[in-house]
């Protein structure tokens, strides 16, 4: 098994993921596991965190805003959010760590790009509905559960078991939106080879300069109860980054309902 660990060297989305492994799971549970602790164990001697809002303006070209697809979990699902804060909330005593506010925080399907001109304007993201919805219509609704609770090198966050559902979201975005096709052969954190090791996941709080081996003590006698909810509908959303803000809800552009086989109308792409 590989892991790709220079996949965070340049950035394109505002967020962080975690970094594939090459290898053959079939079981997403095991792979995301595996997963998490390798990227912890890569942090093993970095005593302090990065500065997430340094990067994060960096990442976004200073505050830019952008869109992609998502699941804004918490507008649509917080008591799941709520459940899980309140779970960890000794974390967020330690120096140098604040937690996001529920509203924002949101579980990345696929980034699509900054709003400016040398990447994605205004007029086009009508077309990115467009083109996505009759693809996406034909997934039928699936249950995720939370899994564990984590860190990387600037956030905390919640994992998602998902059974790969997902990858077959993303699957099928690839297939409808050319300019998300574009994305994932050639800027796509998770996809290697063609191959895509898409990881859900929801950032909790952000770091400052913090450090890790607090958090690491904390969260390993923390315990979280599994939580389940339906993924019924997948969300184009902007994120409409503010330095002043600093987290302003999602604004969600529209919404596609998961219909599955039975969806038979509407434009076929």
């Amino acid at each position: 098994m590989t892991n790709i660990s220079q996949h965070q060297e340049q950035n394109l989305e505002p967020y962080l993921t975690i970094p594939p492994i090459q290898s053959q799971f079939t079981d997403s549970k095991k792979e995301y596991l595996h997963r998490i602790t390798n990227e912890e164990l890569s942090l093993i001697n970095k005593k302090i965190s990065s500065n997430y809002m340094n990067n994060y303006e960096k990442r976004t070209y200073n505050w830019k805003q952008w869109v992609g697809f998502m699941i804004p979990i918490g507008l649509k699902n917080e008591s799941l959010l709520q459940n899980i804060h309140d779970s960890i909330k000794n974390i967020y005593d330690i120096k140098g760590i604040e937690h996001f506010p529920l509203s924002y925080c949101y579980l990345p399907i696929a980034f699509i790009g900054y709003l400016k001109p040398d990447d994605v304007m205004w007029s086009q993201v009508e077309s990115f509905y467009a083109n996505a919805s009759p693809r996406i219509h034909r997934i039928s609704p699936f249950e995720i559960e939370s899994l564990t609770v984590s860190y990387n090198n600037e956030t905390v966050y919640l994992s998602i078991n998902d059974n790969y559902n997902f990858r077959e979201i993303r699957k099928q975005l690839k297939i409808g939106v050319p300019h998300i096709r574009k994305i994932f052969t050639e800027n796509d954190n998770q996809v290697i080879s063609d191959i895509d090791y898409f990881m859900p996941k929801v950032d909790l709080g952000y770091f400052s300069n913090t450090e890790l081996s607090n958090i690491k003590k904390t969260l390993a006698n923390t315990k979280i109860i599994t939580q389940k909810i339906t993924i019924d509908k997948v969300y184009l959303v902007r994120m409409a980054s503010d330095p002043q803000i600093n987290f302003p809800d999602p604004d969600i552009i529209a919404e596609i309902p998961l219909i599955g086989p039975d969806y038979r109308t509407g434009y076929r792409n």
